[in-house]
């Protein structure tokens, strides 16, 4: 058997467990946590409110203590959840449910920051900002026991988790009066910040000087590079992971993209540029501090159909022709990586899909897991390794046959002759994948 391994050159690449990649999502709930929450329904329905509360809980945490947490102390549950650099703390009892986050510390009260709140509160549907005695500033929900139902309450547990974990180090940033209430922060290996903010600052200045180069013209193939810096957006999100003020300006720089607002695809293009600016004229310092490890209980991004996912891939996809034909191979290759990039930071594709696109980001990004001392899928040749590839493409797709039997990647229409190559007929692979999963 390992003559056999050796012979196919069937190489397994395993990275190290503390290794997070991409965006947390909460869209795969296992088949115990859809029945956890259909007893909580159930027991809230038949006036067990504490019961029903105590299966929600359940089935937020999915098997995880790190992020959901809770007990019970004179007839009234009491919790705790984590969403990045935010603990959420709150109590269900007979008199109702109430949650909160503290966000920050105000040293002396200012109008500025007071007012920030005020206009954020317009935005908010289930909870508010507020001002505790001690000038915390405080995200909190609070509802009667009569209005709590668990779809209720865990929707208003979302928004208290999304916009806390969002808002916090925005303000901090923002509000020099403002110091952190709480620090769930868990570092990073400095080698690995130091790794991810060289990664980052190649990979804009590498996209500005093709710009630069101005072959082709950007005025003329704007489209081309709204390809290139949406891709590098995507890229830095999934691989870097950055909190705070560089997260938002991915965040915004991707909104403002899609925004109709009747400016050109060279107006876009020059925006997206300005913004990836901000990120280089950030000191180095205050980005690495946004370089750390979280837990989270919610996900952002909501789930896309296979048919929708596919629909956009194969009126995208050709896009690659024409770069890499005229020889520009970055901007042939920034097709697949948006496409790829795209699904990862904006929705949740089918849990197969997902995670094959996440082997495709694996596979690709070989500068980056270089960088982190791991190995790449790149052979001796400093092309891709075909056969470590297609096993790694195979292993992965055994590992859902159970619950998708007709799940079967066909690896024979990879073409290795170029990474766009590889790229634009890993897509076309994908548009060919049955994802339906087995009927019980």
């Amino acid at each position: 058997m390992h003559f056999l391994k050796h012979l196919l050159g069937s190489k397994k690449i395993q990275d190290p467990p503390d290794l997070v990649l991409g965006r947390h999502t909460d869209a795969f709930k296992s088949k115990a946590q859809k029945a956890l929450w259909e007893r909580a329904v159930k027991a809230y329905e038949e006036g067990q409110p504490l019961e029903a509360y105590r299966w929600v809980l359940e089935h937020l945490a999915g098997g995880n203590p790190r992020s959901v947490s809770w007990e019970e102390r004179n007839g009234e549950l009491h919790f705790q959840l984590r969403q990045g650099s935010q603990r959420i703390t709150g109590s269900i009892g007979p008199q109702g449910v109430r949650a909160e986050s503290r966000l920050a510390q105000a040293q002396t009260l200012s109008v500025s920051f007071m007012r920030r709140l005020m206009e954020y509160n317009y935005d908010l549907k289930f909870c508010h900002f507020a001002l505790a005695p001690d000038n915390t500033l405080v995200l909190c929900f609070e509802t009667t026991a009569d209005d709590a139902s668990p779809l209720k309450v865990v929707e208003a547990l979302r928004e208290v988790a999304l916009w806390a974990d969002k808002h916090d180090d925005l303000l901090l940033s923002e509000f020099k009066a403002l110091t952190p209430a709480e620090d769930l922060r868990m570092e990073i290996a400095s080698a690995e910040r130091e790794a991810k903010y060289a990664f980052l600052e190649r990979q804009i200045r590498a996209a500005f000087s093709l710009m630069d180069h101005n072959t082709p013209k950007v005025e003329q193939y704007a489209g081309a590079y709204a390809y290139l810096l949406l891709a590098l957006l995507y890229r830095i999100d999934y691989l870097v992971r950055p909190e705070g003020f560089v997260l938002n300006v991915l965040e915004k720089a991707s909104q403002a993209y899609f925004t109709q607002d009747g400016q050109s695809t060279y107006s876009k293009v020059m925006a997206l540029r300005r913004q990836l600016q901000q990120i280089l004229d950030r000191p180095r310092e205050l980005v690495l501090a946004e370089l750390y490890r979280t837990e989270s209980t919610f996900g952002i991004a909501l789930p896309v159909s296979f048919e929708d996912l596919v629909k956009q891939i194969e009126c995208e996809k050709n896009a690659v022709e024409w770069p890499l034909e005229q020889g520009y191979g970055m901007l042939a290759m920034a097709v697949p990586q948006y496409l790829v990039g795209h699904a990862l930071f904006h929705t949740v594709p089918p849990k197969p899909v997902y995670e094959l696109f996440r082997l495709f980001m694996r596979i690709t990004e070989t500068e980056f897991f270089q960088a982190l001392g791991l190995q790449t899928f790149v052979g001796s040749n400093g092309q891709l390794d075909k056969r470590a590839v297609v096993a790694a493409i195979h292993d992965h797709a055994a590992r859902h046959r159970a619950a998708y039997p007709n799940y079967k990647p066909q690896t024979q229409l990879l073409d290795f002759s170029s990474l766009p190559r590889f790229g634009k007929t890993f897509l076309e692979m994908v548009c060919r994948l049955d994802v339906k999963e087995q009927q019980r």
